[in-house]
């Protein structure tokens, strides 16, 4: 309605506003200015996600502190959760997709800078059972596989957060009536593992690794890709990824817009250390650490997913505008 747009456009103007004051990318920023006590900066985080390698970089590196701020990661598991951060003062910054900001806009003014990931971070997976009873496959037909699920249930991380966002979203482009249930808590590889097997839901809007962890198992399969725009895919679907930001207040506050700058350019130079392909190796070993997969998951997932990851942070503000509507 008018408000999300009102609320969308708000997020945009901010953006604007802080690119033209932090001059990002334009001014080199003087390590020397910083060697003072770094400043602590809580930022939400999911270490075993592959998403979650960019800040494990940032820290791993201490691009943070060489950037003049120091990382507090805050462990979190779903959109509400950081949302109360925001609200009791205990979080920063998050990384997030565009409809929790556009959400969280409606309790706090929010203000996004940067995407660090450039496509979304969400994959379809069926239940390998369900997929051979209804003739899926890995390359089936975007509209075939919503018919099939017209009325399966589906599982996502939480109510009202980004999966099952990207599940309207993919309903909303097929056309199809979808009478099925939409199941939340399905967190990770375990609780994944444990519906398929109970067969409680059909198919999971999960993210990475646990996408490509169930298909590697054998437990599901990914008929199309949501991430690389499969044939097909409605446009609506082609969201931006990962964007970086947080409360307008945080930004308000004295030194902060500088501030800002650091860590944009130590996230820029964690992703461009992880593309470096002599830190590969050690990429991998980062990685398989943090998230518990074994070296030949790893090493695929982080091939894969280095060609999402943005190493100059830049909008895509046409995303916006066509998702936040």
């Amino acid at each position: 309605g008018n408000k999300m747009k009102i609320n969308r456009k708000g997020v945009q103007r901010r953006f604007a506003m802080l690119l033209a004051i932090a001059g990002l990318g334009a001014v080199p920023f003087a390590n020397s200015a910083h060697a003072a006590d770094p400043v602590t900066v809580n930022i939400a985080h999911t270490k075993a996600s592959v998403n979650g390698i960019i800040l494990n970089t940032v820290m791993e590196q201490r691009l943070d502190v060489k950037n003049g701020f120091k990382v507090n990661p805050i462990e979190v598991a779903a959109a509400p959760q950081i949302l109360a951060g925001f609200v009791g003062g205990t979080l920063d910054l998050t990384s997030a997709t565009i409809d929790n900001f556009i959400a969280w806009q409606k309790t706090k003014s929010m203000t996004v800078w940067r995407e660090q990931v450039s496509a979304p971070f969400w994959e379809i997976i069926v239940r390998k059972e369900f997929a051979d009873t209804n003739g899926l496959k890995k390359g089936s037909d975007y509209k075939t596989v919503m018919a099939a699920l017209a009325k399966s249930n589906v599982g996502v991380v939480a109510k009202n957060g980004a999966a099952e966002y990207m599940w309207l979203q993919l309903v909303g482009g097929s056309g199809i009536s979808y009478s099925g249930t939409v199941v939340p808590g399905l967190l990770n590889a375990a609780t994944i593992q444990a519906a398929f097997i109970a067969k409680s839901v059909d198919a999971v809007i999960a993210y990475e690794p646990f996408a490509t962890l169930m298909v590697q198992n054998g437990s599901a399969i990914s008929p199309f890709s949501i991430r690389d725009g499969a044939k097909g895919l409605p446009a609506v679907t082609r969201a931006p990824g990962l964007s970086l930001g947080g409360p307008s207040d945080w930004f308000n506050k004295p030194g902060n817009r500088e501030l800002a700058k650091g860590i944009d350019k130590a996230f820029d130079e964690a992703i461009a250390w992880l593309k470096a392909p002599r830190n590969f190796a050690a990429g991998v070993a980062l990685l398989q650490t943090k998230t518990g997969l074994d070296n030949q998951t790893s090493i695929a997932t982080l091939k894969q997913n280095l060609n999402y990851f943005s190493s100059n942070g830049s909008m895509n503000l046409a995303a916006w505008d066509r998702v936040g509507k």
